[in-house]
């Protein structure tokens, strides 16, 4: 890894409330530039959101992926729950090696 004063630290959020704010202050450098795309008050006008109460709600997100053309992020509250079968998943979390973060498919 380089040197701190060489190396260079990116931090990407949907969103950024003041307490984060405020922590990444502390690692990044006085001149740190903030880029901000979009609406940050807001979702995406891009972005399909689909709210769904509990009941039946894992097998309408099965059967909304399994329609879908393309890729999708889904965030689930644990691995298990991400590894249903039938689907083709890749898995970004804690557990990861840090070489395994890059490798996206």
């Amino acid at each position: 890894m380089p040197q701190p004063e060489r190396r260079q630290s990116l931090l990407f959020s949907a969103r950024l409330p003041p307490e984060v704010l405020a922590l990444a202050a502390k690692y990044l450098r006085p001149n740190a530039v903030f880029i901000h795309v979009g609406n940050w008050q807001g979702a995406s006008p891009l972005v399909k959101q689909l709210v769904s109460g509990d009941e039946g709600r894992n097998h309408l997100l099965i059967q909304r992926l399994q329609q879908l053309q393309g890729m999708a992020v889904v965030f689930t509250n644990s691995m298990a729950a991400a590894a249903e079968p039938g689907l083709s998943v890749s898995l970004l979390h804690s557990g990861l090696e840090q070489q395994q973060h890059y490798v996206y498919r």
